[in-house]
């Protein structure tokens, strides 16, 4: 391959020293330190004020925030232009959850590695941190990043949303108690995301990570175990003992047929402010403990451990079914992470659930292997609930004879939809 000579640089840098050179004449000649006029103005059309939404100092500043505020640094030049006095402070973002979360990400990091930072067998990594300045000290990276652009912005009026800056902080304060006095703000509580590290509600742009990710609503199925209990359940008895099920679909309960644990999963028994108990997995427990479902917000009394092997063979009186008493079964695909790790079975209108359902039904060793009874299943059949269109009223039973489904691990699109 011929060797393609690289174009020279001249006018690249011939351009960048002009711009040098000028910002430095702006600099000088302090042409965006905007003072307020000497006497009272006469019409609004004299003046035009600019703002941008500070952004977060938990990072350098990017490209994306270079787009937005191009927009404002446009807008003041043209109406400086027209000779009025222009005004576009500029603020730091210094306080919030992703202000804190760097600063607790620091913290560790510190308390792991030391200030400088001393890396196991890597020096060169913690002498570069120091040199190269990625923990900043005394100078504003953000500041020294606009200016290089060029900003139009009187730095005399910068600040940072912290109470080391008693103006802005005492302006703050100012809105929330109108806000506070007109009825515009309350206390309370809402669904909304919780940290439970720094004990408040956790915004999307506030998260390090999992940006979009809403609450997502449940319906919780309580399932009273019937007694006598089991070896397993005798320090909880003479109390109303509940698995709680967690389901998207409260209208189909009618349909149940028996209920899902993973045999493999682990569980807890916990009490609840009104001295029920609920069997749940660890998480949904914590889940449950900030809406106030137990006595001390945000506190789970754990009363045991169990495993889904200690919970199968349980007999159950769900709520609405037409049976009079349900089991514990197992299913392979109960996820510990999803709802409470209880599911409600309702095999008309789950292909999931018909399709476990068959498994245990058509597989005596698969029954024996988990000390499932034949009455504990056989019995059972779905029950209709819901009438689909082209589908009838046994809409799972119909997609799991059309797709030929053999087993609950079978996977494709058509049947997980």
């Amino acid at each position: 391959m011929a060797n393609v000579e690289r174009k020279g640089t001249f006018k690249v840098e011939y351009l960048q020293k002009i711009e040098k050179d000028i910002q430095e004449r702006w600099a000088r000649e302090k042409i965006y330190e905007i003072n307020a006029p000497p006497t009272p103005r006469k019409s609004d059309n004299e003046k035009f004020l600019c703002t941008f939404p500070y952004p977060y100092m938990n990072g350098r500043l990017h490209l994306g925030h270079t787009f937005s505020l191009s927009k404002c640094e446009f807008a003041v030049r043209y109406h400086r232009l027209q000779g009025k006095n222009v005004l576009f402070p500029f603020g730091f973002h210094c306080t919030g959850m992703p202000i804190k979360a760097c600063a607790d990400k620091l913290k560790r990091e510190m308390e792991l590695y030391g200030f400088p930072p001393k890396f196991p067998d890597d020096e060169e990594s913690s002498k570069a941190i120091v040199e190269d300045d990625i923990i900043p000290k005394d100078k504003s990276k953000g500041k020294k990043d606009l200016t290089r652009l060029g900003i139009h912005t009187d730095w005399r009026r910068t600040f940072i949303t912290t109470d080391a800056n008693p103006f802005y902080d005492s302006f703050i304060r100012w809105q929330f108690i109108r806000l506070k006095e007109r009825n515009k703000i309350q206390f309370g509580k809402r669904y909304t995301i919780y940290s439970v590290r720094d004990g408040q509600p956790c915004m999307d742009h506030d998260r390090s990570s999992g940006e979009g990710v809403g609450p997502q609503e449940y319906t919780l199925i309580k399932m009273k175990v019937l007694e006598p209990y089991s070896e397993k359940f005798r320090k909880l008895s003479g109390k109303p003992v509940f698995l709680v099920a967690a389901t998207l679909r409260p209208e189909t309960m009618y349909g149940q047929t028996n209920c899902w644990v993973g045999p493999d999963i682990k569980y807890i028994a916990f009490e609840t402010r009104n001295n029920e108990i609920f069997i749940c997995t660890r998480r949904a427990a914590r889940n449950m403990a900030f809406q106030g479902l137990t006595k001390v917000d945000g506190q789970v009394t754990e009363l045991l451990e169990l495993t889904g092997q200690d919970i199968l063979g349980c007999a159950l009186k769900a709520p609405l079914t037409s049976y009079n008493k349900i089991y514990t079964l197992p299913m392979l695909t109960v996820k510990e992470n999803k709802g409470t790790g209880v599911v409600t079975s309702v095999p008309s209108d789950s292909p999931d659930d018909y399709a476990a359902l068959v498994d245990l039904k058509k597989k005596p060793p698969f029954r024996e292997k988990y000390g499932i009874k034949d009455e504990m299943v056989l019995p059972y059949d779905p029950v209709p609930v819901l009438e689909i269109p082209e589908l009838g009223s046994m809409a799972a039973v119909t997609l799991y004879d059309k797709l030929k489904i053999q087993s609950q691990n079978d996977k494709g699109e058509a049947f997980r939809s």
